[in-house]
C-alpha cells in the first residue's frame, strides 16, 4: 500500500514537473551576429559627382540616336530571356537587366581602364555610338578583388562608362 501511495506521489511530482516546465517561459537563445567592418577605410571611393550621374541616367529621360536605338534594340533582342550576358572575359563580365532596363558591367581585374574600354569597343562593334554609350544606360561596379585593391589604394572609382 506505502509503495502504491508512493509511485501515485511520484507520478503527481512528474506531471506537476512537466506541466510548469514546458509553460514556463525560456530564455531566448542568442542571436548569432555577423560583424561587418564599417570602418570609412572599407570603402570604395568614388569620383566626386559620378553616383549622381549614374542616377539621372538610370531614371531619367534618355534621347538616343535612331542609329543607337536601333543597335540597343537589336543587342537585347539577341538574349533569349530579355536578361543576361553580352560578353564575358578575363577582364569584365557585361549584362543587361531587363526589369531595370540597363546595362552592368562588373570589373573583375584590377585594370579598369582596360575592362572599360573592352565594353565601350564591344558596344562601338554592336552599333552603338561614343555619345550612345552614356545615354544605354551602363553601370560600372567593381568585383571583390578590385574593390579591395581600390579599397587599400584608396584611388577613385566611376561607374560610368569613360567620358561620360
Amino acid at each position: 500500500m506505502i509503495s502504491a501511495i508512493l509511485c501515485v506521489i511520484g507520478f503527481v511530482i512528474l506531471i506537476f514537473l512537466f506541466f510548469f516546465r514546458a509553460s514556463s517561459p525560456r530564455a531566448p537563445e542568442q542571436e548569432k551576429t555577423i560583424e561587418v567592418n564599417h570602418s570609412p577605410e572599407a570603402v570604395v571611393n568614388y569620383e566626386k559627382g559620378t553616383s549622381g550621374r549614374l542616377y539621372e541616367k538610370l531614371t531619367g529621360e534618355r534621347n538616343p540616336s535612331e542609329q543607337d536605338t536601333i543597335a540597343r534594340k537589336a543587342i537585347i533582342s539577341s538574349l533569349k530571356n530579355g536578361s543576361g550576358t553580352l560578353l564575358s572575359s578575363p577582364n569584365v563580365l557585361l549584362g543587361y537587366l531587363s526589369s531595370p532596363d540597363f546595362f552592368q558591367a562588373e570589373i573583375l581585374n584590377s585594370n579598369v581602364a582596360v575592362a572599360k574600354q573592352e565594353v565601350v569597343s564591344w558596344f562601338i562593334s554592336k552599333g552603338i555610338s561614343k555619345e550612345g554609350i552614356c545615354d544605354l544606360p551602363i553601370m560600372f561596379y567593381l568585383g571583390s578583388k578590385p574593390a579591395q585593391e581600390f579599397i587599400e589604394s584608396r584611388e577613385k572609382f566611376s561607374p560610368l562608362a569613360p567620358g561620360c
